[in-house]
């Protein structure tokens, strides 16, 4: 995108275009991936932000890899790859609605280092899921479905900071149901 063309006509600032896209493109560069498109939308002054980003991302299974709720199996353990709820919190209490100040960053990341790493070191692992929509606890849902077997979740052993379970509780959210973006939830034989 050239940049350089464009100039701020009361809307969107073009320097904190720039500054967007810079992070951006460090972010895809530090994933070891390539923006190939993208999509603007048109926003109301004073809404979202300004702007409106959509990302995709497209790859390919290696041939071999075989990872899905079919391959789960009774007395498979799921883990996690980090705390939980801290993505979903974040945006809630940015959006200032709620009045609630509270120290909780984004576990946003890219993670397919980490599915590599993963599968690296355990090669057998039979399904991988992130939580973006629902959280843990709609994660573990769907797999129940899916598999038509139970997944129990031991929620005094879940690990949350203390300051989003604090926020959760503030406002009668049950942090299992918030959304995550960087860690991984994964069934590994038990």
């Amino acid at each position: 995108m050239d940049l350089g063309r464009l100039r701020h006509r009361g809307g969107f600032p073009i320097e904190r275009l720039r500054t967007i896209v810079g992070h951006t493109t460090a972010a895809a560069a530090a994933a070891g991936v390539s923006i190939v498109t993208g999509d603007t939308k048109v926003v109301a002054r004073g809404a979202s932000d300004g702007l409106y980003i959509t990302t995709a991302g497209v790859g390919v299974v290696p041939a071999g890899r075989h990872l899905g709720p079919e391959q789960v199996r009774v007395g498979d353990t799921v883990i996690l790859s980090g705390t939980i709820a801290e993505h979903g919190m974040a945006v809630m209490l940015a959006r200032g609605e709620l009045a609630i100040e509270a120290d909780i960053c984004s576990d946003t990341a890219a993670v397919n280092g980490q599915v590599e790493a993963l599968l690296g070191a355990v090669p057998d692992t039979r399904w991988m899921r992130d939580a973006t929509r629902g959280g843990l606890g709609t994660v573990a849902n769907e797999l129940a479905h899916s598999t038509d077997l139970g997944v129990i979740l031991d929620e005094a052993s879940l690990p949350i900071q203390p300051v989003v379970l604090a926020a959760c509780d503030l406002l009668g959210i049950d942090p299992i149901y918030v959304a995550n973006e960087g860690p991984l939830r994964r069934g590994c034989p038990g």
